[in-house]
């Protein structure tokens, strides 16, 4: 089950990594991100499938603090559409000076996706990787591990690409109209976003193959 589970899962993360670099659409490249923390995820359970207890972990953890940056990720895509009546990411420019609070939760989450801390997804990728207990039981644990360092590399290139433009280049328009109520959600995640590993871990810690959390 493993060896079976370790291709595909590596296969899976190769389907991103490629589409990465040629996505100009926000929401395509967020999608393309989802695909790549759901095989993180599973990279989690492969590993379980050698009755490792840090696969079950790392893979709970990875969807807990993945869904605060990528709730984060999508509600500032969303507010481009809003503010901007586009997702052509060519076409948004200069967001520190005309949506300063959509600059700064676009920034960082394209770097907290990417792994980046002290967002919580470099936590929980963190756990998965630097438990290598794994490499002792088979040296194909590599290839997913090797999958998921990759996929981290090629986003951060493609993520500081589209900040450099979309934050902090020349503004597409002069003033670009937003609410309150955007810019308060847009922090509260930022929020979340941030401490979402301290919230997930003591729980995820408790996770075991024998009788769930807290056995």
């Amino acid at each position: 089950m493993f060896y079976f589970m370790a291709i595909m899962v590596s296969l899976t993360l190769l389907i991103p990594i490629l589409n990465y670099p040629v996505q100009k659409d926000a929401k395509r490249l967020l999608a393309y991100s989802t695909v790549a923390e759901a095989g993180v995820m599973f990279v989690g359970l492969t590993f379980a499938a050698l009755g490792l207890d840090v696969g079950l972990k790392a893979a709970m953890f990875q969807l807990t603090t993945h869904a605060f940056i990528k709730g984060l990720a999508f509600l500032t895509a969303g507010t481009f559409t809003y503010s901007l009546g586009t997702l052509d990411l060519r076409r948004i420019s200069g967001l520190k000076d005309i949506l300063p609070v959509n600059g700064f939760s676009w920034a960082l989450a394209l770097l907290g996706l990417a792994g980046l801390p002290p967002m919580g997804i470099a936590f929980s990728k963190a756990e998965l990787l630097t438990d290598l207990v794994a490499l002792k039981i088979t040296g194909l644990a590599w290839l997913p591990i090797i999958m998921v360092l990759t996929d981290s590399v090629v986003f951060l290139w493609v993520g500081m690409k589209w900040i450099g433009r979309n934050v902090f280049g020349k503004p597409s328009v002069k003033k670009a109209p937003t609410h309150w109520i955007i810019n308060a959600s847009l922090i509260a995640l930022i929020i979340l976003t941030l401490i979402s590993a301290i919230l997930a871990y003591p729980l995820v810690e408790e996770i075991t193959f024998y009788g769930g959390v807290g056995a």
